[in-house]
């Protein structure tokens, strides 16, 4: 874990309104609305953020291919199928280099929309409304190594 994601997460807290946290974990969980946030640094020095939307069984196909249409967006989130456990994550990332406060807000954003654009939720709210908790943070079961993009 470098010194620039532990700068990038105390950057996205301070961005979302949320206090610092003591320890900056190698994964570190985020509840936005329904969808829990995964962050890490993957490869090295990229700020990656993912969540599980569920089985590949619950989505309509072109759905997710449409999603993965290429965009000038450079943090859009992509669609990819954990080969494990057959869920559905989104995912996208960004170098730290480049990493600061608005722009890590902005990939969680794009993160959230496409989330909620995937599963169907309705989002009447445009604001982000983040919880980081250790209850949420215990609940990641996702482990940079075995994550692959």
């Amino acid at each position: 874990m470098s010194q620039a994601y532990t700068l990038a997460i105390n950057e996205l807290y301070k961005a979302l309104g949320l206090d610092q946290p003591n320890e900056v974990e190698e994964v570190i969980s985020l509840q936005v609305g329904e969808m829990i946030c995964h962050l890490t640094e993957h490869p090295a020095d990229s700020l990656l953020m993912f969540s599980s939307l569920g089985a590949v069984t619950d989505f309509d196909v072109s759905l997710l291919l449409n999603n993965n249409m290429f965009s000038q967006e450079l943090q859009k989130p992509e669609v990819a199928i954990d080969e494990t456990s057959g869920n559905v994550i989104l995912w996208n990332r960004q170098p730290l280099l480049n990493a600061y406060g608005q722009s890590l807000y902005r990939q969680l954003e794009l993160l959230s929309q496409a989330c909620d654009r995937l599963t169907g939720v309705e989002s009447a709210n445009t604001a982000l409304a983040v919880e980081a908790s250790s209850e949420t943070q215990s609940q990641s079961e996702f482990s940079p190594t075995s994550f692959r993009v």
